[in-house]
């Protein structure tokens, strides 16, 4: 009896997909693998356009669908669903400004109000995993999509629910440790793509996103803040220099022992470690 050495097993919406190679030959695995996600994109595509939906939202509902005859299951899903839809865009309703939950200016700000109400306003962790968990893509602001697939992923369909569920949402971000994904993932929101933010934007996003895990943030956003103003307006920061701020601290702190000039650290954190040892 033969066996066949290398098996590859491909599931989608329609079947199942096993390959089988004597030997291992990139091009024809690509090639398997490229025509399996095509036929995941079009599963996506006919999906949203059947249900008048985000590519987005459909994807999840075919992720909850399992491995088989998944388009038939999502639909059936998404009807279920309906009731609570509706819901939640009466809710979403009395938030919503020019069509997001969003601040504005002073006067028109529903981000805000939308926090308070859901208990989140005190805890800027829990304000960030819920802009990640919402998928929001503009940072303090809620398209309607955002918001119903948010709700429906944490299975909370009011306001009280979401309240309800804060404590345990807390629990689970300090168990899976998830403050350095949520560091990372603002970063990309707040730079809308463009792999680099202010300066001084920066700074204010270090003091509210680090303080509670570095205590030694403190003193690096005080020398920040100390550079030079035309330093602080023109000079962006890149996400690498946003990451390794992260490692900086999480790895050498401020036992500068540690800290070895040939690891090529970036400039402001050289800089940063020969103002604090003179």
């Amino acid at each position: 009896m033969s066996v066949d050495k290398y098996v590859l097993i491909l599931m989608n919406s329609k079947q199942t997909y096993i390959h089988r190679f004597d030997k291992i030959n990139t091009p024809d695995v690509i090639i398997v693998i490229q025509k399996f996600r095509q036929q995941e994109d079009q599963d996506e595509i006919t999906l949203s356009q059947s249900l008048k939906i985000t590519r987005r939202f459909a994807k999840y509902l075919l992720k909850q669908a399992g491995h088989y005859d998944r388009v038939r299951k999502a639909q059936k899903e998404y009807q279920n669903l309906s009731k609570r839809i509706g819901d939640l865009t009466k809710i979403f309703s009395k938030y919503e400004i020019d069509g997001l939950i969003q601040y504005k200016d002073e006067q028109n700000d529903s981000f805000t109000k939308f926090m308070k109400d859901a208990g989140l306003y005190d805890h800027q962790i829990l304000q960030l995993y819920i802009t990640y968990k919402f998928g929001a893509q503009k940072g303090a602001a809620f398209t309607l999509d955002e918001f119903l697939l948010g709700m429906i992923r944490l299975k909370c369909y009011t306001i009280k629910d979401l309240k309800n569920l804060c404590p345990d949402l807390l629990k689970k971000i300090q168990k899976e440790n998830k403050y350095k994904k949520l560091y990372s993932y603002y970063f990309k929101v707040i730079s809308q793509g463009k792999n680099v933010i202010r300066f001084s934007e920066a700074i204010t996003l270090w003091d509210s996103l680090l303080k509670g895990q570095f205590k030694e943030i403190i003193d690096f956003i005080s020398f920040c803040k100390a550079k030079p103003a035309d330093f602080q307006n023109q000079t962006k920061v890149s996400f690498d220099l946003w990451c390794q701020v992260w490692k900086f601290f999480e790895t050498i702190g401020n036992d500068y022992q540690k800290f070895d000039e040939n690891d090529a650290w970036p400039l402001l954190i050289y800089e940063y470690v020969q103002f604090k040892i003179k």
